[in-house]
């Protein structure tokens, strides 16, 4: 029933027009607030329904009814607030608030923000903020995605202003990842160390390796499990053997009667570093679940790094690991994702030949055929080189989303592609090997297809490369995906109609003031003379702003370029930032991307994946131009099955 609720709630929020923040909870996601103790900064009471207590946010009735008595409610507080406590430390992925449904009152939830954290000052006021509530039709149910923040405490308050706090149920989402099917083990059968090793006569010694022995068997008695003695500060680290993008960590505890709360705070680290033996990496998140057998699932949200440490900081414990598994990244290209490199010239260190196949040239890896069989001639393949090498040429610089290598499929050879490097650039300098690399192939099975992510990196060649020893390079499909987003169904344009600014603004005689409101008229026409651009002068890094009105959180942002036979190129390098600072003009904000599609009338659809911020400021840094905006359109992000 949980889970159908949460699917009816995504349906309501994506049929909804008032939606600009969302996450869809995964299948059985575990609502961390359910019957947990709550309180609030009064207590409204009536005769008919009685006392509205804190706890009834929590009672797992979702009736938004007032007579049905399942609604908190306080008194006309300034500044009223509500606040559950989750028993120890969370990571939240989500909090979801469903508003009073009745005829009354809905507006008066309106600003409502949400806080996690593990401090009760004020209330747990001066907490981190996750989000706000925008929606205030009645009935309402409000996604705010947390993305993992942590905290004990979760408090939902109305700043600024006197108001009735009403919460017709509140649902505090636990932090999780939706592994895609058959997501890669990077740690299986690595290489692992610890910081000592326990050992006893009936089970030998508990040595590191045994945490990635591919067994989740979580009983001391198997022997399946790694044990460090009582350290101080007790650590676990694999090396992945080159540097990974990783997307979740997953955790097995030991689940007989013993010791499964030993486990409480041990932090995931992943980076480049075995300085303090990988204790100064970067941390992706820290394990709360401590009964015993527990699986816990903590996402790395594609964090980069050859080596994965588990340490518990802060004491003196055993270590215990039944398994640890760490997921690759992946990417799912969307539907009509565009493959730039079919059909485009490639070129390759040598071709190999025989009478059966012929010539294995390298256009072979870019004909459009997935057929990882080598009798059927359309793979490439070079000779016996040293640090053999592929490369196509997109013929432009691009934004490249991911590289989808079919490796060969009959009995022979698939592991010769392990170790191969995917490299994107503008260089053909050492035939592209020295371009940024966006991943390295793991999967070495016969017909594997592995799909490497390079997360918007831009140029116009792919190269590929076998480093470090002599060996065949066999490619039987390579496919370049276009980095794109596509809005979520029924996703508002949040900056519709918004406040918007600009460097300063021009003006003729035809078309009147080209001021910067243009860009947010809901009109995409890219013809000058149809006066719905905005326009700059000739400025020094022009700039364009556009005020949300609250923090959101930005998934999309598609600019309409000027389509008449003057100008496009314009555009060309424009910078789009997101954040809530306007300290000069936004453009110290984070970057999201740079338009690079100049074409006249072009629409550029630059990802955001939830940056968070008040302000999307477009800027043409580092020359005088012109800053011509023909639409803005800002889409809320639905974070779904991310991490």
């Amino acid at each position: 029933m949980e889970f159908l609720w949460h699917l009816l709630m995504a349906i309501g929020i994506l049929a909804g027009t008032g939606v600009s923040q969302g996450c869809t909870p995964p299948p059985g996601a575990r609502n961390l607030a359910l019957g947990r103790p709550a309180t609030q900064s009064s207590m409204f009471e009536n005769k008919e329904t009685g006392k509205a207590v804190a706890g009834k946010a929590v009672d797992g009735k979702r009736d938004g009814k007032w007579a049905q008595g399942s609604c908190s409610h306080t008194q006309l507080d300034t500044e009223p607030w509500w606040n559950v406590d989750l028993g120890s430390r969370q990571s939240v992925s989500a909090v979801i608030v469903k508003n009073r449904e009745d005829e009354c009152c809905g507006e008066r939830i309106r600003g409502a923000q949400i806080r996690v954290g593990d401090s009760l000052a004020d209330h747990g006021k001066q907490n981190p903020i996750c989000g706000t509530i925008t929606d205030t039709r009645p009935g309402s149910v409000s996604t705010i995605c947390c993305n993992g923040l942590e905290g004990r405490y979760v408090t939902i308050v109305i700043p600024g202003r006197a108001e009735f706090l009403t919460l017709c149920e509140v649902e505090v989402i636990a932090q999780g990842c939706a592994l895609s099917p058959g997501a890669q083990n990077l740690a299986l059968g690595r290489p692992a160390t610890q910081s000592s090793t326990f050992e006893n006569k009936e089970t030998g010694k508990a040595v590191a390796g045994k945490a990635v022995d591919g067994k989740r068997d979580g009983k001391w008695a198997q022997s399946s499990c790694s044990h460090t003695q009582f350290d101080t500060e007790p650590w676990w680290n694999v090396d992945l053997g080159s540097r990974q993008c990783v997307s979740a960590v997953i955790v097995k505890n030991r689940e007989d009667e013993c010791c499964g709360e030993r486990i409480r705070g041990a932090q995931i680290r992943v980076g480049d570093s075995l300085a303090d033996n990988g204790k100064h990496n970067p941390i992706c998140g820290t394990i709360t679940d401590t009964r015993p057998g527990s699986v816990s699932t903590i996402c790395c949200n594609g964090l980069e790094g050859r080596y994965v440490t588990i340490v518990i900081p802060g004491r003196a414990e055993y270590l215990t690991l039944c398994e640890v598994e760490v997921i690759a990244q992946g990417c799912t290209p969307p539907p009509g994702a565009r493959n730039l490199a079919l059909g485009r010239p490639a070129t390759q260190s040598s071709t190999f030949e025989n009478k059966e196949t012929g010539k294995a040239v390298a256009e072979k890896a870019v004909d459009g055929k997935r057929d990882g069989k080598w009798a059927q001639g359309s793979c490439s393949h070079t000779q016996f080189d040293t640090e053999p090498w592929w490369n196509v040429d997109l013929g432009s610089r691009q934004s490249v989303s991911a590289v989808i290598v079919k490796n060969r499929e009959d009995e022979c050879c698939g592991e010769r592609i392990r170790g191969a490097q995917i490299h994107v650039g503008d260089s053909l300098a050492d035939h592209g090997k020295q371009n940024p690399i966006c991943g390295t192939i793991t999967d070495t099975r016969p017909g594997s297809v592995s799909t490497i992510c390079c997360n918007g990196l831009e140029g116009r060649y792919v190269t590929i490369i076998i480093p470090g020893r002599a060996e065949y390079l066999t490619l039987c499909e390579v496919e370049v995906i276009a980095q794109g987003c596509t809005p979520p169904p029924g996703a508002r344009n949040l900056a519709l109609g918004r406040p918007a600014t600009q460097s300063s603004t021009f003006e003729n005689k035809e078309t009147g003031k080209a001021v910067a409101g243009k860009a947010v008229d809901g009109k995409r026409d890219g013809k000058w003379v149809q006066g719905s651009c905005s326009h700059t002068q000739f400025d020094t890094e022009s700039w364009w702003n556009v005020d949300l009105g609250s923090r959101q959180s930005v998934s999309v942002v598609i600019v309409k370029n000027r389509e008449d036979e003057c100008c496009g190129e314009r555009i060309r390098g424009a910078q789009i930032r997101v954040g809530d600072s306007l300290a000069d003009h936004g453009k110290q904000n984070p970057i999201c991307g740079t338009i690079t599609d100049s074409t006249q009338g072009s629409v550029s659809t630059i990802c955001c994946d939830g940056m968070k911020g008040r302000y999307v400021t477009i800027t043409i840094p580092g020359r005088a131009e012109y800053l011509t905006l023909c639409e803005v359109e800002v889409y809320g992000t639905q974070l779904g099955d991310t991490c």
